[in-house]
């Protein structure tokens, strides 16, 4: 699907700007765009994902930092996993709401992200100290 894709939940979401943004898709169907904070210890970025893609399971052990993600259109969910590899909960996101911190300078739990049937678009802030 690649930038039609792209396009397309761009489009449903109401949000042209978005258009006028440089995304990079990283994998087939997962689409980012950062924006950079005039303070040096803050990223943000735009993550873009099209119907039912996931992520990669991964986490953030080598990067000094905690984030957190606001839901602004479609859904998704976050699968947070035990240090065996099993899922250990859900965190399904709600628009205009940040989750909760789940990975900070002292836990880093392998998690992923789950975009829902009609894709999803969130706003990610990370704080690096």
């Amino acid at each position: 699907m690649s930038q039609e894709g792209l396009q397309k939940l761009i489009t449903e979401a109401k949000m042209p700007y978005l258009a006028n943004l440089q995304w990079n898709e990283e994998t087939l169907g997962r689409h980012f765009s950062e924006k950079r904070s005039p303070m040096k210890n803050i990223r943000t970025f735009w993550a873009a994902l099209e119907p039912n893609v996931n992520s990669p399971i991964h986490n953030h052990r080598l990067d000094f930092m905690c984030e957190t993600h606001i839901l602004v259109h479609g859904s998704g969910k976050f699968i947070i996993y035990d240090p065996d590899g099993k899922s250990a909960r859900n965190i399904q996101l709600i628009k205009g709401i940040p989750h909760e911190v789940f990975s900070n300078y002292i836990i880093h739990p392998d998690h992923q992200y789950i975009a829902g049937e009609e894709g999803s678009i969130c706003l990610a802030f990370e704080y690096h100290p």
